[in-house]
Order: structure tokens, then sequence, then C-alpha cells
């Protein structure tokens, strides 16, 4: 779990400076406004449904819940793209577009720790 929180706060540093550099050399033309506040939720998120799933002990019910909490996660994740949109309209471009690339990174990210815990607990 310790590996997963450092290399959680690792990722979201990554991101937030890849950001700024990316900014600072003209390589986007606005900063989204919202760019911290999606980081710190996906990053909250993320932690928080790694730390639920490694408590399931039955194949069957991990599976399950993993898709239960997926289709949550997109639910709740829709209403904060719509709050972006409608407190930024003039940025909501690069909030959503921010949004969207940060999520798969940060899913990406779920989804290789939970292989590596569930494939150890299999012998594979």
């Amino acid at each position: 779990m310790f590996k997963f929180l450092v290399s959680l706060v690792l990722l979201t540093i990554a991101l937030a400076l890849t950001l700024r550099w990316m900014h600072s050399i003209s390589l986007i033309d606005a900063h989204p406004s919202l760019a911290y506040q999606t980081l710190f939720l996906l990053a909250f998120a993320t932690w928080l449904i790694y730390r639920y799933l490694l408590r399931v002990r039955k194949p069957e019910q991990f599976v399950q819940l993993f898709l239960l909490l997926t289709v949550v996660k997109l639910i709740a994740f829709l209403g904060y793209n719509f709050f972006m949109v409608m407190r930024d309209k003039a940025g909501a471009k690069y909030n959503v577009l921010f949004f969207l690339v940060a999520y798969f990174l940060y899913t990406f990210f779920e989804i290789a720790f939970l292989y590596r815990h569930v494939s150890s607990k299999t012998g594979r």
C-alpha cells in the first residue's frame, strides 16, 4: 500500500509539473483553470478505490465490485465535468481535455497496481 501511495503522489506531481512545463514553453495555449482540483480529485478517488478493492478476498466479488466502482466513478466524474463546464465556460475545452488525459493515466495506474496485486495472490 505504501508503494502505491508514493507512486500515486509522484504521478500527481509529475502531471502538475508537466502541465506547467507545457504551458511555459507554449506547447499549450491556456492552463486549465481547474487543473489542480482535477488532479486532487483523481488522485483521491484512485487511492480510495484501490484501498477498498485490496480488502476484497473472493475473486468473483473483486470483479463485480471493480465494475460497480468503475460505473459509479464514471457517473461521479461526469457530474464533475458538468460542474467544470458550468463554472468556466470559456476554458471548458482545456479543463475537460486535461481531465480526460489525467483520468486515463490514473485509471491505467490503478489497473496496473491492481493487476500486480491480484497476480501475486494467484501465483502468476
